[in-house]
C-alpha cells in the first residue's frame, strides 16, 4: 500500500470517527448546554496554551537539564504526564468531583 493510500485511509477513518462523535454530541447534549461545552473546550485550549506549554518549557530548561543524561527522557515523560493529569484532576477536585 502506498503512503498516499495509507494517508487517505487514515483521513477517512478520522472523519468517520469525528462524525460519530459529532452525532453522539448532538443527540446526547441538549442544545441549551452547547455553549457551556464550547466554553469548556475553549478553556482547555487556553489552559494548554497559557499554562501547560509554558510550564513544560520552563521545567524542561530548568529542571530536566539538571537530571543525569540517561534519565532525561523519563523525566520529561513524567513531567508531561503529571501536568496532564493535574490539568484533568484540578477541575474535578475544585468542583467536588463528578456529578451524576
Amino acid at each position: 500500500m502506498t503512503e498516499r493510500a495509507t494517508r487517505a485511509g487514515l483521513l477517512a477513518f478520522g472523519l468517520l470517527l469525528g462524525a460519530c462523535g459529532l452525532y453522539a454530541f448532538v443527540t446526547a447534549v441538549p442544545p441549551s448546554e452547547w455553549v457551556r461545552v464550547v466554553i469548556w473546550l475553549g478553556g482547555g485550549v487556553l489552559a494548554h496554551d497559557l499554562l501547560l506549554a509554558p510550564l513544560a518549557v520552563v521545567v524542561g530548561f530548568v529542571a530536566i537539564r539538571r537530571a543525569p543524561a540517561p534519565a532525561r527522557r523519563w523525566a520529561r515523560f513524567a513531567v508531561l504526564v503529571l501536568a496532564a493529569v493535574v490539568m484533568v484532576a484540578v477541575p474535578l477536585l475544585a468542583t467536588g468531583g463528578l456529578r451524576t
